[in-house]
C-alpha cells in the first residue's frame, strides 16, 4: 500500500484563485480551512509537503534556482507541476518564500497577505510550535533538513536573526 498520494496533474485543470502569502503562524491554517469551506478544491499548505514527499526534489530545485542561482527560475508550468494543476489556492511555507514568483506565474489570482499582531507575538508562536519540530532531526523528516540546508546561505537577514535567537 502506497503512503503517498498519486502524482499531481501537470496540465492546469482549475484556475489558481488565491495566493495567501503570509508566513507560517499568521493564520495560514485558518485561511486554508476557510478557502476549502468556500469551495476551493485543493489548497496547497505546508501540510501538503507531508502528503506528497516525492515532490521534495522539485522544491529543492526551486530553492536552488531562487537562492543559489542554479538552474532556471520557475515559471507557471513549473509551479503547476509542483503545486498541482488542480490547486486552486496556495498558502503558508514554502509558498510565501516564492511570493514574487507565484504572483508573476498567476497574475489572475487574488493575493492575501496574512500578518500577525506584532513580531514578538509571531516569534513567540513560531518558537514554541514550529521551531522545536524543525530543529529536532529525529522528528523532522529528512527531506525538510535538505530544504533547510539549502536555505541557510541565502536566507534574508531577518531569517538568520530569528534562527540565531532560536538556536544560539
Amino acid at each position: 500500500m502506497s503512503t503517498t498520494n498519486p502524482p499531481l496533474p501537470t496540465k492546469r485543470t482549475h484556475p489558481m484563485g488565491v495566493l495567501v502569502l503570509g508566513q507560517s503562524r499568521t493564520g495560514t491554517s485558518s485561511m486554508r480551512a476557510a478557502l476549502q469551506h468556500l469551495g476551493y478544491t485543493r489548497v496547497f499548505h505546508f501540510f501538503s509537503l507531508f502528503e506528497n514527499p516525492l515532490q521534495t526534489p522539485i522544491w529543492e530545485r526551486a530553492f536552488r534556482a531562487k537562492f543559489a542561482g542554479s538552474g532556471a527560475a520557475f515559471g507557471r508550468a513549473d509551479w503547476d507541476a509542483l503545486l498541482g494543476a488542480d490547486c486552486t489556492a496556495a498558502t503558508d511555507t514554502p509558498c510565501h518564500i516564492f511570493a514574487e514568483e507565484l504572483v508573476a506565474a498567476y497574475p489572475e489570482a487574488k493575493v492575501v497577505l496574512t500578518v500577525r499582531d506584532g513580531v514578538d507575538a509571531w516569534f513567540d508562536s513560531y518558537s514554541s510550535t514550529i521551531w522545536p519540530f524543525l530543529r529536532d532531526e529525529q522528528v523532522a523528516p529528512a527531506w525538510w533538513w535538505r530544504v533547510v540546508m539549502l536555505l541557510r546561505p541565502g536566507m534574508p537577514f531577518a531569517y538568520l536573526d530569528v534562527m540565531h535567537r532560536l538556536d544560539p
